[in-house]
């Protein structure tokens, strides 16, 4: 799995093979989107390789499905809102596509909800049991007695 299979699905996701109503730009941009809202509730910083000059892949194979959804309703909404307000559209075609963009990136914070709870510990210390700072035993700087 790279960037340039994960665009594509989404291009696909898009009812959009060609790429003649999303950029390739605005794909990135909203798995770009995806991904990192990916990465803070799994507590992992997931890679895409070819994404940002990324080496190899993190990701789980088993999210890759999720994460095109997540693409799919970024990158739609980010194209609702740039066309709120063109006057050459149909009637009522910003509507139908937010409703799309919404409902695809409810369906992905759902199963994201379901497979990282949000009381589960997640990896590098996200949720700490004890303060991050340490009580500091002794002078603060100030010499002992005896030593000089």
């Amino acid at each position: 799995m790279d960037v340039n299979t994960v665009v594509e699905r989404v291009a696909g996701l898009l009812l959009d093979p060609e790429r003649v109503k999303y950029g390739e730009a605005e794909m990135l941009a909203g798995l770009r989107l995806a991904l990192g809202e990916l990465s803070l509730r799994a507590g992992e910083a997931y890679l895409l390789t070819g994404l940002d000059g990324a080496m190899e892949t993190t990701l789980p194979e088993t999210l890759e499905t999720l994460l095109v959804i997540g693409a799919a309703g970024y990158t739609a909404l980010a194209r609702a809102g740039a066309r709120a307000d063109w006057e050459l559209q149909d009637e009522g075609e910003f509507q139908r596509l937010r409703s799309w963009a919404e409902g695809r990136l409810e369906d992905f914070r759902k199963v994201m909800r379901s497979l990282y709870p949000a009381h589960v510990p997640r990896v590098h210390g996200q949720y700490r049991s004890q303060a991050p700072w340490a009580a500091w035993h002794g002078t603060l700087g100030e010499e002992e007695e005896g030593s000089a």
